[in-house]
């Protein structure tokens, strides 16, 4: 399985963020906004590792790649 380069826009990263902050999204949700986060590449990214994600949110690794693999083909 190819592993998915996720590179937020400003706006895409400003819209997850609000998101996550916001406190009125269902838990999924969040979660997903976070990994999208964790795993953004591009400058302003915090370029998380999946181990990392996985450790510090207790998600599993095929969650991630799942979320990663979605945002990819759907945005």
């Amino acid at each position: 399985m190819e592993k998915s380069i996720i590179k937020l826009s400003e706006e895409q990263r400003a819209s997850l963020q609000q998101l996550v902050t916001a406190g009125t999204a269902p838990v999924r949700k969040v979660m997903h906004a976070h990994i999208l986060l964790k795993t953004d590449r591009s400058e302003q990214g915090s370029k998380w590792s999946d181990e990392q994600i996985h450790e510090a949110f207790g998600v599993g690794m095929a969650t991630i790649w799942r979320v990663r693999r979605r945002f990819v083909e759907e945005g």
